[in-house]
């Protein structure tokens, strides 16, 4: 970025007449490698950038170049915060010289220099940036679907300083082309550092807020002969930065009656994202809280007082990653709408998919075991979101509630992804559920789950069935408790799981039939799953007659009885 010297040796003028052919921008979810050839003002543009506008003689084509198209982030729906570390993944350099380790360019902040450093755009897509004596600053871009638009003529310069950039939690308009270097707040410890030494460089961390309607971040460079004036001599550039996407955090927005109260939302963690894992989190809330509205740090959930009075609620939280010291933090805003009269009953389940590296893509529909009103989730009377981050080759289409997972492009691990069920049109009457996905090396392997059942005699209450696995299989061979795990689906209060695996019964339940669904899951592949069911027969005393239940499995039993009988309330089973 400084004035760029002429070339001295025709190979290296060649090879870089070679690189100079614009290369398509990379695309991932979570991390990207910036080539500092990569220019910023070309964000989101379908045209490559242009040629032959470095104004001096004797540096050959390729010398000339504007530069490459820059990659970018692609960013869920809803994202409101998002926490970024970059870093330098090997010697940057400027003006056609050798990178050198440690050099002044080692830092995605650049290098203080005598040099103007204001860099305009003359095609008006871009305002122009200055940091006065400030140079090599990684930049970046919020955009949406669109392609910015050329007006021809350039806008206003955006200035900046080590303060403005180092803001706690920047926002940027839509558009709007800023710097942003290596986001240095504080130099974070990482974990596990000797000596309560910071990694140089490793854990600088900056947040930004997501201005709305953001589908993508890109990141790149500005650059000028003598660094001021409109963008050019990229070529001579050499080097790469890494940005790797570390937190992101989403709104949350839930609903109950006044009068009621209870959970508006589960877990505010379930539409967040955090490198490495959200055993690595903590949150809690932040500003003042209405009375009787409050966020329990263990769980995520959101609970609502009956007394809260009818009305709509505005909160913030933040979320930290504690393998920081200090921890990392991002905030993100929670609504909770208390409304008058009840909300019409929303229902997601949880799902889960395995699929092998070697086999072919998988769908699961997360709709098919939802619920709305009290009739099946569909398209036309629910809308389904992606929450959070979902990894490449694990999408969701919202059209139709398909979510399928190609294995050539899925990496090879367990993921817990979250996705939103909402009344259609709604943006409050809102429920979180979780999809499981495991992609494996070899084989997935065969489950099987064969239904059991238990006929109690009177009175007696306990355990009533030892084991569910007992008649189920992993790969052939036994399902235990070391490589299965077991999940019920909305048994009723007197039923439980035993630690073993096995069913009890609360004393005093009501004679009957019921039917108890559960979901057989491989320990090391959670996603590995299928699903069955206990029937439970509580024997009646001599004389008496059984109680019916009411439970979605048993009303399917005894349907053709209840036909004759008076209508009986129907309660479907939430998941």
């Amino acid at each position: 970025m400084p004035t760029h010297s002429f070339l001295s040796r025709p190979a290296l003028a060649a090879l870089l007449a070679t690189v100079c052919v614009p290369a398509l921008a990379q695309v991932t979810s979570l991390e990207l490698t910036v080539d500092t050839k990569s220019n910023l003002f070309f964000a989101g543009r379908a045209v490559t950038p242009h040629t032959n506008s470095c104004q001096y003689s004797g540096s050959g084509a390729g010398y000339r170049s504007d530069g490459k198209l820059p990659p970018h982030l692609a960013l869920s729906p809803g994202i409101h915060a998002m926490q970024l570390r970059a870093t330098s993944t090997e010697g940057v350099a400027y003006s056609g010289a050798a990178p050198a380790p440690g050099g002044p360019y080692s830092s995605p902040d650049g290098t203080t220099t005598g040099y103007p450093g204001n860099v305009t755009d003359p095609t008006g897509a871009f305002n122009g940036l200055t940091f006065a004596g400030r140079l090599g600053i990684l930049g970046a871009a919020f955009l949406d679907g669109g392609e910015p638009v050329a007006t021809g003529t350039a806008k206003p310069m955006q200035t900046f300083t080590a303060a403005t950039m180092n803001a706690a939690s920047p926002a940027y308009a839509l558009g709007d082309a800023f710097f942003m270097g290596d986001g240095t707040l504080s130099d974070r410890k990482g974990a596990g550092v000797v000596g309560g030494v910071s990694e140089t460089n490793a854990e600088q961390r900056q947040s930004f807020l997501v201005p709305a309607g953001a589908t993508r971040m890109f990141f790149g460079f500005t650059d000028s002969y003598a660094v001021s004036g409109p963008y050019r001599c990229f070529m001579d550039n050499s080097g790469e930065v890494y940005v790797k996407l570390m937190l992101t955090t989403s709104n949350d927005a839930g609903q109950v009656q006044a009068g009621v109260g209870g959970t508006a939302i589960a877990n505010v963690r379930g539409n967040d994202y955090v490198d490495g894992g959200m055993a690595n989190a903590t949150v809690a809330a932040t500003g003042t809280w209405p009375p009787g509205i409050a966020l329990d740090p263990a769980t995520g959930a959101v609970t609502v007082a009956p007394g809260v009075v009818a009305a709509t609620y505005d909160m913030d939280y933040e979320l930290c990653d504690t393998r920081t010291t200090p921890a990392s933090c991002s905030p993100a805003k929670v609504q909770v709408v208390v409304t008058p009269t009840a909300a019409k009953p929303i229902a997601p389940s949880d799902n889960a998919v395995a699929v092998s590296k070697t086999g072919t893509t998988a769908a699961v529909d997360l709709l098919a075991n939802d619920s709305f009103d009290g009739s099946a989730a569909t398209p036309a009377n629910t809308d389904v979101s992606p929450q959070g981050v979902w990894p490449p080759g694990i999408t969701l289409d919202p059209a139709t509630g398909v979510a399928t997972v190609d294995p050539a492009v899925a990496a090879v691990g367990n993921y817990d992804l979250s996705y939103r069920l909402c009344e259609k049109g709604s943006t409050t009457n809102c429920k979180n559920a979780k999809l499981t996905v495991s992609v494996v090396n070899g084989a997935v392997n065969p489950i099987t789950a064969t239904p059991d059942a238990a006929i109690v005699p009177p009175g007696a209450s306990g355990e009533v069935i030892a084991s569910l696995r007992g008649n189920d299989t992993l790969g052939g061979g036994s399902a235990t408790t070391g490589n299965t795990g077991i999940t019920p689906l909305g048994w009723p209060a007197a039923f439980m799981l035993t630690p073993g695996g096995g069913v009890s019964v609360a004393p005093g339940t009501p004679p009957g039939t019921y039917v108890l669904p559960y979901r057989l899951c491989e320990t090391a592949a959670p996603g590995n799953c299928v699903e069955t069911s206990a029937t439970v027969t509580l024997s009646a005393p001599a004389g008496v007659a059984a109680i019916p239940t009411l439970g979605e499995w048993g009303l399917l039993l005894t349907s053709a009885a209840l036909a004759a009988m008076a209508p009986l309330g129907l309660r479907r089973r939430q998941g």
